[in-house]
């Protein structure tokens, strides 16, 4: 993983470390305490508890908004809605089980592995002038991150890894026989026997009177809701307004220039022509050659690699060393490499290059101005918060500010439209923020300035707001009438169904008997076990089915019905006619699946050891409140 790591983008490197253990989760692994509250003894600023190590909420919010920002781009209230705060949590807690207990092993990831390690991923950034040291810092600046952060996720990466690659190793393993079972288990056929009952077929369900619906309507009034809606105009400060305000001269452009020109300079370059041999001997040859006057190329055939220029910096330290020691048109030594023997012939020298002013004054405006908008942007989000808080208008403040301003509405609580449309696709990657800060205030009240998860700012007044209220009885009674008498259906069908069940157990009857006084109509039909149920088999009945003996007869749920089924027929498959892939490919899936099991068991037994709480009330009121806690 290291390795990959190194090769990967700048920008992944330190966030591959840091949130590698989501991939640990194992499916239907939940670390959760099963109460969801501490039992006393732990502060209510430790949001868990793992082998007697506390995660405190400070720490752990610091890491949800991290891992927020670069990955999911999500208002935290919103990403606890959709089950991300639990997954940061439980890959947190993961990482501390799996540690401890590759500590109890005797990993113990030292001081020494962890400098090689560091050392090995920033190398690549530690070059043209860039000390280790400063691209060390990039990164942690980059990423948010102290020393001490990246150093104990690192430790953390590499002693769970080795774990991780242990149990792996032992588990996954399937046999021929196990496999044969499998094939035939999941591609068993049985011949169903089965009658439908529909409820529309129930007889005595009267047309109900007002007098019985409006309980009914009453119980279920949520169903004819019509939702809250609101209007607001909505204000947006983005990093394009606040550019516009930007004023950077060519003399700011030119000084910068002068203070980086190291970073403008071309450095020497050398003009090479390169061979690779599987031998020395043949590198040798080629040698001697070149210096009888034939031409690397020719000399070199099918192993002659190419022309190109390169600076000392782009070559490996074997091959840079050498050729910034040749004269023009010399050739090397043989240089022995990973890659095999290498002949290089210097064909120029390309002298130093400084860059002219005007060919670089471009990107390094681009630079500044997005260097200066960050700092710019929070600084006039404070001032347009201040003139809000001051009494300005937001009409009147937008104004003073360039802010164009936007009417939004009528939308619900979820950004949807009466009409059921999107009241806010503009702004998708932001909605969550908006409509929160929208739903949270009274008809005229201005919100304050938020920040929203792209890093742009917003500002809310609600103009009006319509509350929620419930379809009249008369309106909806047609449909209540529908619903209650389907009901009623589905009662009485059920209660006939149940009892055809006891007498077919009771063998007073017969599956044709039942048919026959119901008008219904027996079907004989063929199910495999690896394909997906077709009407007016239901995959329920189906599993029913498949996990019971023959001649048993069972009772299902239909679509609008309800279904009487017994197994009159069983066939096995053989093994020996199955396709060679479908064989390899369901070894591979049981691998996998054994491995889970693996997991799944190892985790629990961890957690039973070492014991795990989490105070889900702090969750909640961190996360969930109408008011996000900050730390």
């Amino acid at each position: 993983m290291l390795n990959a790591m190194r090769s990967g983008a700048h920008s992944k490197i330190v966030k591959f470390v840091i949130f590698s253990f989501l991939l640990l989760a194992v499916a239907g692994m939940a670390m959760m305490d099963v109460g969801g509250f501490f039992r006393g003894g732990v502060q209510s600023t430790t949001v868990a508890a793992v082998a007697g190590q506390k995660i405190h909420i400070s720490e752990f919010d610091r890491t949800v908004r991290r891992a927020l920002g670069q990955q999911a781009m999500l208002e935290p209230k919103m990403a606890y809605q959709l089950g991300l705060i639990d997954q940061y949590l439980n890959s947190q807690i993961s990482g501390i089980l799996l540690q401890k207990d590759a500590r109890e092993h005797g990993i113990v990831i030292n001081d020494e592995m962890i400098a090689k390690q560091v050392a090995n991923l920033v190398a690549p950034y530690a070059r043209n002038g860039v000390s280790t040291k400063d691209a060390f810092q990039r990164i942690l600046m980059t990423q948010n991150l102290t020393e001490g952060e990246f150093v104990a996720m690192l430790r953390s990466e590499i002693s769970t890894n080795i774990m991780r690659s242990s149990l792996q190793s032992v588990s996954g393993i399937v046999s021929d026989a196990e496999v044969k079972d499998l094939y035939q288990q999941r591609n068993e056929e049985r011949t169903i026997k089965l009658v439908t009952l529909p409820h529309s077929t129930v007889k005595g369900v009267e047309k109900p009177t007002d007098e019985v619906l409006k309980p009914f309507y009453q119980s279920g009034q949520e169903k004819y809701a019509i939702p809250e809606t609101r209007t607001f105009t909505l204000g947006l400060l983005t990093s394009e307004i606040a550019q516009k305000s930007l004023d950077i001269s060519d003399e700011e452009l030119k000084q910068i220039y002068d203070d980086r020109i190291d970073e403008y300079t071309e450095k020497e370059k050398r003009l090479l022509q390169q061979a690779i041999f599987t031998a020395e001997s043949a590198a040798r040859d080629a040698i001697e050659k070149i210096k009888s006057g034939t031409s690397l190329k020719e000399a070199a055939k099918d192993s002659y690699i190419g022309e190109e220029s390169f600076e000392e910096a782009g070559l490996i330290a074997e091959i840079a060393e050498s050729a910034f020691a040749l004269g023009k048109d010399e050739v090397s030594e043989p240089i022995q490499t990973s890659l095999g023997w290498h002949v290089i012939v210097l064909k120029d020298v390309i002298a130093p290059k400084v860059k002219e002013f005007e060919s670089v004054k471009t990107s390094i405006r681009k630079e500044l101005i997005e260097e200066k908008t960050d700092t710019l942007l929070v600084e006039t989000a404070n001032m347009l918060d201040d003139t809000l808080a001051g009494g300005e208008t937001l009409a009147d403040a937008a104004k003073d500010f360039h802010i164009e301003l936007k009417k939004i509405g009528p939308v619900r609580a979820d950004g949807s439209t009466p009409d059921n449309k999107e009241g806010l696709k503009e702004y998708e990657k932001v909605r969550a923020g908006i409509l929160e800060a929208a739903f949270s205030l009274e008809s005229g009240e201005t919100s304050s300035v938020q920040e929203l998860s792209d890093g742009s700012y917003a500002v809310v007044l609600v103009e009006n707001v319509t509350p929620k209220t419930y379809k009249p009885f008369d309106d909806v009674k047609a449909d209540l009438a529908k619903t209650w008498i389907a009901d009623q259906e589905d009662v009485l069908n059920r209660r006939r169904a149940t009892e055809a069940l006891q007498a077919l157990n009771a063998k007073t009857s017969t599956l044709e008997d039942i048919a026959r006084q119901n008008g219904a109509v027996i079907k004989n039909i063929t199910v495999n076990n690896s394909l997906a149920a077709e009407e007016p088999m239901t995959e329920p009945l189906k599993k029913l089915l498949f996990s019971n003996d023959k001649e048993t007869y069972q009772l299902s749920p239909g679509k609008d019905s309800y279904i009487l089924a017994i197994v009159t027929d069983v066939k096995m498959p053989d093994p020996a006619k199955a396709k060679k892939e479908d064989i390899d490919a369901l070894k591979s899936t049981a691998g996998k699946g054994t491995q889970d099991e693996v997991f799944l068991v190892y985790f629990n037994e961890l957690r039973k050891k070492h014991g795990v709480k989490i105070d889900r009330k702090l969750l909640d009121m961190t996360y969930a409140g109408s008011e996000e806690a900050q730390f």
